[in-house]
């Protein structure tokens, strides 16, 4: 960790747990925290206690690689949710308590049509109206395809979301108010809008 100031930055902290790499990471919203999980080989994953620059709770993915790993925005006092995406359509939702530093999660069954491909991007969506009156998932995978998972109900929804595509493997996707970005691994660009 480095803070950066005028002139350049300055290390203020060397955290070391994965062996062979990080392969990503996220803050918690209150950036006291972080999740960091390990490349393919090693498919561990860490929540870290940043002010004091230890790891709190560890476990090892199991099932496939991790592509990448998002926050929860809308949950705070406390708990810290995140959720991981991979290989073989793999989406684990995790939950982990700041205060019994206990660490669960729950592995989604993704959609049959996605079995077959990597997730490789995942993002959450701003608070919908009616008929969700929830926020989403969105999750990218490696043939250019996005789904959206409504983490309320538990179940996949589609309302067009698998129309968005983009040329090849979906590396990078975010969403601000109405607008939904993916971004290729190819260089593509793809702007879609979600009002009607």
């Amino acid at each position: 960790m480095s803070d950066l100031k005028e002139g350049g930055a300055r290390l203020t902290q060397k955290l070391t747990f994965h062996e062979r790499g990080v392969q990503c990471l996220a803050f918690s919203n209150d950036s006291r925290y972080m999740v960091s999980v390990g490349v393919q080989k090693e498919n561990t994953l860490a929540v870290w206690n940043l002010s004091e620059g230890l790891v709190r709770k560890s476990a090892v993915v199991k099932c496939h690689s991790v592509n990448q790993v998002r926050v929860d925005p809308y949950v705070e006092n406390g708990v810290m949710q995140f959720v991981t995406v991979g290989g073989k359509g793999s989406i684990i939702l995790w939950r982990m308590d700041i205060l019994n530093q206990q660490l669960q999660f729950f592995e989604v069954p993704s959609p049959e049509e996605f079995q077959n491909n990597d997730f490789t991007s995942v993002t959450y969506t701003p608070y919908l109206p009616s008929p969700y009156s929830t926020y989403l998932i969105l999750i990218g995978s490696s043939d250019g395809a996005l789904t959206a998972y409504d983490h309320k109900k538990g179940e996949f929804i589609d309302n067009g979301a698998k129309k968005w595509a983009i040329k090849g493997e979906v590396s990078h996707s975010s969403v601000k108010n109405d607008c939904v970005v993916l971004a290729s691994a190819t260089g593509s660009l793809a702007r879609y809008s979600t009002s009607t």
